[in-house]
């Protein structure tokens, strides 16, 4: 939401922020995946998006074609422990 508001400012529009959270971030993934390449929506993902495939079987859409990056703006340190 913070970065809402200063996307906003830079665009000169309102920018709303919408979470769909659930399933490992699949059913926001989803959304964005059909929505209408207009623009008009984000998905602010993380690493989860590299890691979901792996996890899943099937998913409802290709996390490598159905994507396109537009901004670099964090990094999230993760750590993966077998026993």
């Amino acid at each position: 939401r913070m970065l809402a508001q200063g996307l906003g400012d830079i665009l000169g529009q309102q920018a709303l922020v919408e979470n769909k959270s659930g399933a490992a971030g699949n059913i926001g993934s989803q959304i964005v995946a059909e929505a209408k390449p207009d623009g008009y929506t984000l998905l602010v993902g993380t690493s989860i998006m590299s890691i979901v495939p792996a996890i899943y079987d099937k998913l409802p859409y290709d996390s490598l074609k159905s994507f396109t990056a537009v901004a670099h703006f964090t990094t999230i340190p993760m750590v993966i422990v077998v026993p």
